[in-house]
């Protein structure tokens, strides 16, 4: 049933609702996962390998991606997946490295 209930609502009152009950905040950050998750598969084949590379590196996942997980517009798909990486140039090249292994070409 919670998945039913967490497919209908946007981003924004799924963490809210987070805020108001803790037993549910678990099934919540859950849920939020999968949505990234399943948003990441549309670019990259390797979903852990992108995170553990995004941790790695310091990188985090901006721009529209990122503005429509958070407006929760039902139809809105960004074309692209922006990131910004806080690593420094060796950061790069090695999140630059994973991307290429995905199958991105330059300029990435």
């Amino acid at each position: 049933m919670w998945g039913k209930i967490a497919g209908q609502l946007p981003l924004r009152a799924m963490y809210n609702l987070s805020l108001t009950c803790r037993s549910l905040r678990e099934l919540v950050y859950s849920e939020i996962s999968l949505n990234v998750r399943s948003r990441y598969r549309v670019y990259v084949s390797d979903v852990d390998g992108l995170e553990d590379m995004m941790e790695e590196c310091g990188a985090a996942a901006i721009g529209s991606f990122v503005a429509s997980l958070v407006s929760g517009a039902p139809h809105w798909e960004p074309q692209n997946l922006d990131f910004v990486v806080a690593g420094g140039h060796e950061g790069m090249g090695e999140f630059a490295k994973f991307l290429h292994g995905q199958g991105y070409e330059e300029p990435i």
